[in-house]
């Protein structure tokens, strides 16, 4: 395990955080978890496009679970897990990526590529965009295939 765990970490990739302002939404949700939600993903979504990802789906659904962000770049089909915490005392954003939510994706994403045809040389990353406060942290390729 601690090989995997290092091997993962070296992988990890690049990690972009920002200031949210630029991103921000017009709209004024209320506190409907959902609502605020997708909101949420909705700066995921303009940050993305501002940086050049082509977004393929959102909110994607299986009996398995959802992925929030499909898109794609430089070749790449992202799995993109977006996560938001108003109050990081209750643990970062991030932290709800666990091996299990990581997993839950990974079959999602299996599920995704038969769906639309592609095939097993298809090249597929998985990113997580955490939200709390005003900062959007993107990290790229944040965790492995986990889906065994």
């Amino acid at each position: 395990l601690g090989d995997v765990y290092k091997r993962q970490m070296q992988d990890c990739g690049k990690k972009t955080i920002i200031n949210r302002e630029n991103y921000k939404s017009s709209s004024d949700r209320g506190y409907n978890s959902r609502l605020i939600g997708a909101d949420h993903e909705l700066v995921a979504v303009r940050y993305l496009k501002e940086n050049g990802y082509n977004i393929l789906k959102r909110n994607y659904q299986v009996r398995c679970g959802e992925i929030d962000i499909i898109a794609k770049r430089d070749g790449y089909i992202v799995f993109i897990e977006v996560k938001y915490r108003s109050n990081i005392h209750t643990g970062t954003p991030g932290d709800s990526v666990d091996h299990r939510k990581q997993r839950q994706i990974s079959k999602v994403a299996m599920y995704y590529l038969n769906q639309y045809g592609y095939g097993i040389d298809t090249a597929v990353r998985f990113d997580v965009i955490t939200m709390a406060g005003d900062n959007i942290v993107h990290i790229e390729n944040a965790f492995d295939y986990a889906g065994w």
